[in-house]
């Protein structure tokens, strides 16, 4: 083989010392097609792009994402200190958002109708729950005698109100069944809400960011015409900035790293003649390479887009070696002797090097993670590319700077020193494999997701929009999970199987059977027999609540609908006893707690029915197609950390086995899910920390 190399090298620069101006046509032939493939290339930030599409995460979101979406949104908040213009300006937003390609729906109403007539019977029972523990807890802060504990608190605290980040969630989802505004106005009517909600989520990352684009659009037109301040959060404006800081640092390292490898190769050389005559063959390889990638791969993943900086540094080598070797042969030497012997003395080492780094890196391409084996594969045809252009356009370039003076003899013998001895040189190697050693066994695997964010105080406008969008709404709409039921029964069934769930608090992994020696006395005779003994993991649940249209339609009879109405109940009886509510110095916290406790609750109450529930809140618990039933699951636990999103992510696909003969037994089997983003970046976490090693 290496012979073989060694004989197509020699007959390559032979031809280009007689011919050098038909290599580069010929070269330039090859390149300006795949010049023109590289224009294709795209940047796929889509996240499952990275996952196998065998995997349940992928599978799911393909099958899915249409249907449901990924529970992710933007919301567009428009603030002013004149009340009167902000609903004429969110008229005139949602006129102009709902034609935009990319959006589900638009929500800025309560259906207040549908409040007035059922009212704190829609308080799903978790937020019931809370509310009377807040209530028996605020009741017996406020003592007997007329002191203030919450007062004091406040002034020891130096605070301005005495609400806790949960007190005011709580309060913000309570406030709506209070006050019974028809929009979705802030506490101080100084903002008011809209909620967009979109038809796609990451697995469509450049329609999302298209789609932001265009939002954008429209806020600047409102604030223009309607005379108020617009801005636009969300779950989907963080992914769209994070998408954006990629790409300036794309653009930014890829100017930096050029012009850094410019500098040092014009430093090597002492020109920067000879050093453009070393970039334009690797540059051309490069082309060659990239421009196999949209029939290969199609496009790049967030790992892959940053190859080209990789492996321009990692061609250059290729290059200064060989034109470094030719000026070293022409101190003595004709240029045609000077080739010749620097293509059969460097050459082969050179490729048989290239060759070596491709095939290492192409291993990557078994990996499941896409990641990794797209990365594989784009830096094997790149680097193997280069190490073509190295061969047959190199001699050609070399043969026509000498002609033009940029290739010169130049003795590169005495261009080094060794800075240290024979064995201050293996003091040294062992000083610092030692060092590499110890600082290999404290490497650890980061799990947080917010070690990876970028600092968001950068983006213009992003905190003046998350919090006018926390002035209007208290908490997140973005599930950990959604699920998709194909009729009510199979609703039912699902949330009875996850209540249960949350109901017991732990759930059971990795068996473990231990054998186990017993021995009893039977009539005075020592018998010894084997047992298996079972021992499970037992794991605290991940899984806080599940949302759905059962949230504001109980089944009639069932111990959600009983256990709601004795909770409404029991609330207003702490409302009613003694006079605590009159010490209350929030007069916000205040007008609820009254209302609450005011509102009469019906003889025999009745749940409105699933059908009965309004399009305004139905919307956002349905399919795209309003055919079947949405389930959104949230986590308890922090899904920014790796650990707990594998953990979320084990503990559902445990309740909802991917098996259909397994959902059939349980009697789920019209349930397909889950689909979301937490899934998908448990299972790249988890491929990952399979495989990294």
């Amino acid at each position: 083989m290496y012979r073989f190399l060694e004989r197509v090298m020699l007959a390559v620069c032979r031809f280009s010392l007689r011919h050098p101006l038909v290599v580069l046509l010929l070269a330039a032939l090859v390149t300006i097609p795949a010049f023109v493939e590289v224009q294709k290339i795209t940047i796929d930030p889509n996240l499952v792009r990275l996952l196998p599409g065998h995997s349940r995460a992928s599978t799911n979101t393909v099958a899915l994402s249409p249907v449901t979406g990924d529970g992710g949104y933007f919301t567009m908040v428009l603030s002013s200190d004149d009340t009167n213009r902000l609903v004429p300006a969110a008229r005139a937003a949602a006129a102009l958002v709902r034609p935009l390609e990319g959006v589900h729906t638009v929500e800025y109403e309560w259906p207040v109708e549908f409040f007035r007539r059922y009212r704190y019977l829609l308080v799903p029972n978790d937020y019931l729950s809370d509310i009377y523990s807040k209530v028996v807890g605020w009741k017996s802060e406020l003592s007997p005698a007329g002191v203030n504990l919450l007062e004091e608190t406040k002034k020891t605290s130096g605070e301005t109100s005495v609400q806790s980040s949960g007190e005011d969630k709580l309060e913000g989802d309570i406030r709506q069944f209070a006050t019974l505004s028809r929009y979705h106005f802030s506490a101080d009517k100084k903002a008011l809400g809209m909620i967009i909600r979109t038809t796609r989520g990451i697995d469509d990352l450049q329609g999302v960011v298209r789609l932001y684009k265009n939002l954008t659009n429209v806020a600047h037109r409102i604030e223009r015409e309607q005379k108020v301040t617009v801005g636009i959060a969300g779950s989907h404006r963080n992914k769209v900035d994070e998408y954006n800081v990629i790409n300036d640092d794309l653009g930014l390292a890829t100017i930096i790293s050029g012009g850094l490898i410019l500098l040092v190769t014009i430093f090597g050389f002492r020109s920067l003649r000879t050093a453009l005559l070393v970039l334009i063959p690797l540059l051309a390889g490069m082309v060659w390479g990239f421009g196999l990638i949209p029939v290969t791969v199609k496009s790049l993943n967030l790992i892959t887009s940053f190859l080209m900086l990789i492996l321009t540094g990692m061609g250059i080598d290729y290059a200064i070696h060989l034109v470094k070797r030719v000026e070293q042969e022409l101190v003595d030497k004709p240029l045609s002797a000077a080739l010749v012997d620097a293509y059969r003395n460097t050459g082969p080492s050179v490729l048989v090097s290239g060759f070596t780094t491709a095939l290492a890196l192409f291993i990557l391409a078994v990996s499941d993670f896409r990641g990794f084996s797209e990365f594989g594969i784009i830096a094997a045809m790149v680097i193997t590319s280069i190490l073509l252009a190295m061969v047959t356009l190199m001699p050609a370039a070399i043969v026509l700077g000498h002609r033009w003076g940029f290739v010169r003899a130049r003795d590169h013998r005495n261009e080094y020193a060794p800075l240290f001895s024979r064995k201050g040189t293996i003091v040294a190697l062992g000083v610092v494999g030692l060092g590499l050693l110890v600082t290999a066994l404290g490497l650890r695997f980061d799990a947080s997701f917010r070690n990876l964010e970028f600092d968001k105080s950068k983006v213009e406008g992003a905190k003046e929009a998350r919090d006018s969008q926390g002035k209007v709404y208290s908490s997140s709409f973005s599930p950990g999970a959604i699920y998709v039921a194909k009729d009510k029964a199979n609703l039912d069934r699902l949330l009875e199987i996850f209540n249960q769930r949350v109901a017991e608090g732990v759930w059971l992994t990795d068996p473990k059977t231990n054998i186990v020696q017993l021995s009893e006395t039977v009539d005075g005779v020592v018998r010894t027999r084997m047992s298996t003994n079972v021992v499970w993991k037992t794991n605290t649940t991940t899984i806080d609540v599940v949302r759905s249209l059962r949230d504001y339609a109980p089944l009639p009879g069932s111990a959600t609908w009983l256990d709601r109405v004795q909770t409404v109940r029991l609330v207003q009886e702490e409302m009613r006893e003694g006079d605590w509510i009159s010490k209350i110095t929030n007069s916000e916290r205040r007008r609820w707690i009254e209302e609450m406790r005011d509102w009469k609750i019906p003889k025999a109450p009745r749940p409105a029915g699933i059908d009965e529930v309004p399009g305004l809140v139905r919307s956002s618990m349905i399919s795209k197609d309003g055919k079947e039933y949405l389930a959104a699951v949230f986590p308890s636990i922090d899904r920014k950390g790796a650990n707990n999103a594998i953990r979320f992510t084990k503990e559902i696909y445990d309740l909802v086995p991917a098996d259909q003969a397994e959902r059939e037994r349980l009697g789920i089997g019209g349930v397909r899910g889950p689909v979301g983003e937490t899934p998908v970046f448990a299972e790249i976490v988890m491929i990952v920390k399979g495989e990294v090693f």
